[in-house]
């Protein structure tokens, strides 16, 4: 058996000097690959974005088509486990951000009752209500509400 010294180490275990640390080679690899993409993926974040970074929060117009397009999807959903039909009645607060898979926005809105989905339904019962919501509207096009709450 051969016993290691500072002087032969390196020969046995495939190290090699970088600076005063012995790293590995495929260690020293991985930090080179990792780094190159990093920085290929902040240059096309950057690039994607007009020059910001992703994960910042904009505010939006709140009659563009795009808010009250994405605004009206959230009051689908609602509307999909309620008694009665709402619709939009105005939107206070719109904000995007990009993420990895899209864009997310963040809703502030106010929903009226609209139509009984039952013959039975008394639509005056029905309040007004103030809803937040985010939606991610995905690169491929669909939309997902992850939040939504109109107490």
């Amino acid at each position: 058996m051969q016993h290691l010294t500072s002087s032969n180490f390196g020969k046995h275990h495939n190290l090699k000097m970088v600076g005063a640390v012995r790293m590995d080679r495929r260690v020293a690899l991985h930090f080179v690959i990792c780094g190159a993409l990093t920085l290929f993926f902040l240059h096309a974040a950057m690039c994607n974005t007009g020059g910001t970074l992703l994960g910042g929060w904009t505010s939006l117009n709140l009659s563009s088509v795009k808010v009250v397009t994405v605004a009206n999807f959230a009051i689908q959903y609602f509307n999909s486990d309620s008694e009665v039909n709402y619709k939009l009645k105005s939107i206070s607060q719109a904000s995007s951000c990009s993420v990895a898979l899209g864009t997310n926005y963040s809703l502030t809105f106010t929903i009226t009752p609209s139509a009984c989905k039952d013959a039975g339904c008394n639509l005056g019962e029905f309040e007004e209500k103030q809803c937040t919501s985010k939606v991610l509207e995905e690169t491929t096009g669909g939309r997902i509400v992850e939040t939504l709450s109109c107490p």
